[in-house]
């Protein structure tokens, strides 16, 4: 069960359930987002505008690690990471959640494959060398 209690906790559903008894307006039926309420959630364009910003700068420090990195013998792509993270600090920054849940995800599952790919050089290393 995904939003079972086996998964987030029995404290979590019973705090989420009082939610919902407390807060009445939640159980309103769903209706089309006009025009302005979907501008608002976005963050509109001041987020695109900002992401870039960020990418660029996650960019510039991500070459940075990858070229003390490379120093040392590694074959990484910080840069990468770098950049998706900084989008989506910029994206948090312009205010606009679904850019900013997209870049964070992408640049966190980056750093993870970096962070194994630094792993199995250093597996491969000390295997070649005994």
């Amino acid at each position: 069960m995904l939003f079972g209690k086996k998964w987030l906790g029995d404290e979590f559903c019973h705090l989420f359930q009082c939610v919902i008894i407390i807060h009445p307006f939640l159980r309103k039926e769903m209706r089309e987002l006009t025009n302005n309420e979907i501008q608002q959630t976005s963050g509109g364009l001041f987020g695109i505008l900002i992401a870039p910003i960020g990418a660029a700068i996650g960019w510039a420090v991500g070459q940075l690690v990858d070229e003390v990195l490379a120093n040392f013998g590694f074959d990484t792509d910080y840069a990468g990471a770098g950049e998706s993270l900084g989008a989506g600090i910029g994206a948090l920054i312009g205010l606009s959640p679904v850019m900013t849940m997209v870049f964070m995800s992408q640049g966190i599952e980056a750093l993870v494959d970096n962070g194994i790919s630094i792993g199995q050089q250093v597996k491969a290393n000390n295997t070649a060398s005994a």
